[in-house]
């Protein structure tokens, strides 16, 4: 009698555990307010670094885009007065020292328990090209990059998004590289930034 009540116990424990595991797996951070809004920001310096040391600095930036549904934004960044070792670069096609990057984002939890957020910023499946004409050197950068984004549980018209190398996610698998015309494959790769955004609509990012 005693072994049946105790296989019960750990039945319905097992079971209480998969629900809770079910639930947080389901409860992800969200936007909530008027949706879409649109995004403004600027940022200070901006560097994506290679792990040969190969580096795009850039010391300035705008970012315009739209927050599109409760987990999702797209955006582009505007980078200005770009530099490849002290030589200007920029993205295929456009101005001397303007790159202009492309993201698509989606919320993740850095931390859920402790209801930090972060963002997965994704380039476009073809990367970013970016060419140095003084060295004849093309790069292309391809991958994703990871945010952590401020303030949580709060309405506010204004954020901040900070990128660091040791941020993740909780299940998620991202990655930066750089590869050019000289290496022929690609190295990993990270970058650093710090945006000041605005939301047209003040948003709640609910954790």
């Amino acid at each position: 009698m005693r072994s049946r009540k105790t296989a019960g116990s750990i039945f319905i424990l097992a079971l209480l555990i998969s629900a809770v595991a079910s639930a947080s797996a389901l409860a992800n951070p969200e936007f909530l307010g008027s949706i879409p809004t649109a995004i403004t920001g600027t940022s200070g310096a901006t560097a994506l670094e290679s792990e040969s040391g190969l580096a795009v600095e850039c010391p300035k930036d705008k970012v315009t885009g739209t927050v599109n549904s409760a987990s999702t934004l797209e955006t582009r960044v505007d980078l200005e007065s770009c530099k490849v070792a002290g030589f200007t670069a920029q993205s295929l096609g456009d101005k001397s020292g303007v790159v202009l990057v492309p993201l698509t984002g989606k919320l993740c939890y850095r931390n859920s328990f402790a209801h930090e957020v972060g963002v997965v910023l994704t380039l476009p499946s073809g990367g970013v090209h970016i060419e140095v004409p003084s060295l004849g050197e093309l790069l292309v950068i391809t991958g994703s990059i990871l945010g952590a984004l401020t303030p949580v549980n709060v309405s506010s018209s204004s954020g901040t998004l900070e990128v660091f190398a040791t941020l993740f996610c909780e299940g998620v698998s991202s990655g930066l590289s750089i590869e050019t015309a000289h290496n022929g494959s690609p190295l990993g790769a990270k970058a650093r930034t710090t945006e000041s955004l605005t939301y047209t609509h003040a948003l709640t990012l609910d954790a």
